[in-house]
């Protein structure tokens, strides 16, 4: 017992993390290709591109190696697609899949759980913070579910907490190889969400003003910091630069410098700001209408964590403010300019989807295990009773949350009709849809293509077709009720709830066949 006492006291912190460590891979990786029960379409866009990218060096709207490969009315982040790409050229027989397309959003969720750990280590030089904080990682909804989600954009949660831990290494032993790879980090988020445009800037000159007020970095190191991150961001400076002057397409370094989304700029314009800010502190401490990020009554933290991230925000506040009366450098400051710096960018992009605020989780993590730390030594004759009812509530907020989400969670049973951001991936009905050689035409409900060719794609140059066992090419559309034309050598793919089209076809008078499938009525028309 005194030797098993013993190795707990040394070596308990490390077993503790390692077990945390496993216990984020085991959440994120369990069912993988089945939850999410449903083909998300920006998953099927990214899945198609990167196959399209790794095959023939175009994306599917057959761009050349675009920086900023194209998507629905705009475009994809860089570095998910050409991470998946990547893998694409490794495997070169694969096939998109679930798993497969959700791989980097794995890699990245479990890169959030390391460096929390080390981010709040050095940040805090506290093992109880760290612990919490790690802890509420691995188990917190929000990151359990986005890690199993391919969104490019979920990256940018992964991509900070590393360049924030690189800045926090840079801090504490400020060498110059250490300030290169902390300007890297910083480089690299630009890469994963066209929000950091917005964000990094705003982040790196208030920080920069706070750190030479500090005295914690001199001007020339500062330059030689902005300098190394313009240059490794070369490219997207270009692209923005593009959309900006409204320039033409252009090659750089092999890279196609499109001008894609330049619609989109002109949304910035058109946002109140403070409703702006104020929905996404709130849909981001609760949930949003969109199920794949966070659902109700968990949310995206659990309720229970809601009132310590605003102690924790409270506390890191006035230590900036004691920090700023003693001109002296405190940790808090960099957490609390890192969530103004996303609230800020929100506010100004009016994003209503939590996952496009991504970033500011890892702010509500440093905020959460702060405010709880904080709490326990202000009561601290209260904490022989405080302590196992904090670990009571989380460890029964997470278990209602993992029964719920392993066992009941659906989005394709909550599917309302008409909704074409998910496709319920029923792979006996699209193998049939693929083997029919019989129709011209080919019909399917709520549908883009990329749905079909996620699963079975084909040349982006051939994109709009498909190629039949028989040889012949057939023309894929989306059903439209009240529009679709009923024609002869044509196959319809319906939801069961397109009660209209069900009805129209029923009452045509038409000979037809029909197959049924779980969530599809398929329509043959000889």
């Amino acid at each position: 017992m005194k030797k098993a006492a013993g190795f707990l006291q040394i070596h308990g912190y490390r077993l503790c993390l390692a077990l945390l460590f496993a216990a984020a891979f085991v959440l994120r990786s369990c069912r993988l290709a089945s939850l999410p029960d449903v083909l998300e379409l920006d998953e099927a866009a990214v899945g198609y591109n990167a196959w399209s990218l790794a095959h023939y060096g175009v994306d599917r709207y057959l761009n050349p190696l675009p920086i900023y490969p194209e998507n629905f009315q705009g475009g994809q982040s860089p570095l998910y697609t050409y991470l998946l790409a990547l893998l694409f050229r490794l495997f070169p027989s694969a096939a998109p899949t679930r798993a497969f397309v959700r791989f980097p959003a794995l890699f990245f969720s479990m890169l959030c759980v390391v460096c929390t750990a080390r981010l709040l280590s050095l940040a805090f030089e506290d093992k109880k913070i760290t612990l919490t904080g790690t802890a509420l990682c691995v188990f917190c909804p929000y990151f359990i579910m986005s890690g199993r989600l391919a969104l490019d954009c979920n990256l940018m949660l992964g991509a900070s907490i590393l360049a924030l831990t690189l800045l926090f290494g840079y801090l504490k032993t400020p060498t110059w190889p250490r300030l290169f790879l902390c300007g890297a980090g910083f480089a690299l988020i630009l890469y994963t969400y066209a929000l950091s445009y917005l964000v990094v800037p705003a982040f790196l000159a208030a920080l920069s003003l706070y750190l030479l007020y500090t005295r914690r970095i001199s001007f020339l190191r500062l330059c030689a910091l902005a300098g190394e991150i313009a240059l490794l961001a070369l490219p997207l400076l270009l692209f923005v630069l593009c959309l900006v002057l409204h320039l033409p397409g252009f090659r750089f370094l092999g890279l196609h410098i499109l001008p894609i989304a330049a619609q989109r700029m002109e949304d910035l314009a058109q946002v109140s700001f403070l409703p702006a800010v104020y929905n996404c502190l709130r849909i981001t401490l609760t949930n949003s209408f969109y199920m794949l990020d966070a659902v109700s009554p968990y949310y995206t933290m659990y309720g229970l964590s809601i009132p310590f991230i605003g102690i924790g925000f409270l506390w890191s506040a006035a230590d900036f403010l004691r920090s700023l009366k003693k001109r002296r450098f405190t940790s808090s400051a960099v957490f609390l300019f890192f969530a103004a710096s996303v609230a800020a960018a929100t506010g100004l992009a009016g994003l209503g989807y939590i996952y496009r605020a991504n970033a500011i989780f890892l702010c509500y993590l440093a905020f959460c295990a702060v405010g709880i730390r904080r709490t326990l030594e202000g009561f601290p004759r209260f904490q022989r009773f405080l302590r196992p009812a904090l670990l009571a509530g989380y460890a029964l907020w997470t278990a209602a949350f993992l029964r719920y989400y392993f066992t009941e969670y659906s989005v394709a049973d909550t599917y309302t009709y008409p909704n074409s951001l998910y496709f319920v991936p029923e792979q006996a009905a699209l193998s049939r849809i693929a083997q029919m050689p019989e129709a011209d035409h080919i019909y399917i409900d709520c549908f883009f293509d990329e749905y079909f060719y996620f699963y079975y794609p084909v040349s982006p140059y051939e994109r709009g077709t498909h190629l039949s066992p028989s040889g012949k090419k057939q023309c894929l559309s989306a059903v439209v009720n009240g529009q679709t034309p009923l024609e002869s050598s044509s196959a319809y793919l319906v939801r069961k709830e397109n009660q209209e089209f069900i009805d129209e076809l029923l009452s045509s008078g038409l000979p037809y066949q029909t197959e049924t499938f779980a969530y599809y009525e398929l329509f043959l028309l000889p």
